[in-house]
């Protein structure tokens, strides 16, 4: 797709609560464009990393991304537009089981190859031979330094320090595959 060409339409359209969404009309398909400012670049590389990998797992339906970039002060990220069809009764049963697919696309320990975000906050993905490792430093540590840099005081620190300190307690009779 020539994405250099002057789309025939534009309009904004609901698509999260952090970036602006738009449907973009080209001559060759329509495009859901999603929007922010140059800081996020980063972000949407994630995001299209992200949408790849799953892609790769062949499971439920992934949107194709197009492209993502920046232009001038703007952060973008380009997806082939999906038309939202019909649902029923068997809809959501079958997104549930389309969604347990995914969720056995395993890799060989937890984490990923890159750090992305969850919404704008960062969301550190190093890679680790065990579940409980991964979760207590890479979800739960780094949220309570972030919550103490942002000025939530000692408390929440010594409380999460404790949860992380007896995190593995809760991992006893059960071990999780290290989904992607």
């Amino acid at each position: 797709m020539n994405i250099t060409a002057e789309p025939s339409s534009v309009r904004p359209v609901s698509g999260g609560c952090i970036n602006r969404a738009w449907r973009l009309g080209t001559d060759e398909q329509p495009l859901f464009v999603k929007t922010n400012v140059i800081r996020y670049q980063d972000m949407f590389e994630a995001e299209a990393a992200g949408l790849d990998e799953m892609q790769r797992a062949h499971a439920v339906r992934v949107p194709q991304v197009i492209a993502h970039g920046a232009t001038g002060d703007t952060a973008w990220l380009a997806l082939e537009w999906i038309e939202r069809g019909q649902s029923d009764d068997s809809t959501e049963p079958a997104l549930g089981e389309l969604l347990a697919t995914l969720h056995r696309y395993q890799a060989e320990r937890f984490g990923w190859r890159r750090d992305n975000t969850i919404g704008s906050t960062k969301q550190i993905n190093t890679e680790c031979s065990d579940w409980v490792s991964f979760y207590a430093e890479n979800r739960l540590r780094y949220q309570i330094d972030l919550s103490i840099a942002n000025g939530h005081g000692r408390v929440l620190a010594d409380g999460g320090n404790r949860l992380i300190e007896q995190v593995a307690g809760f991992f006893q009779s059960y071990t999780p595959a290290s989904s992607l």
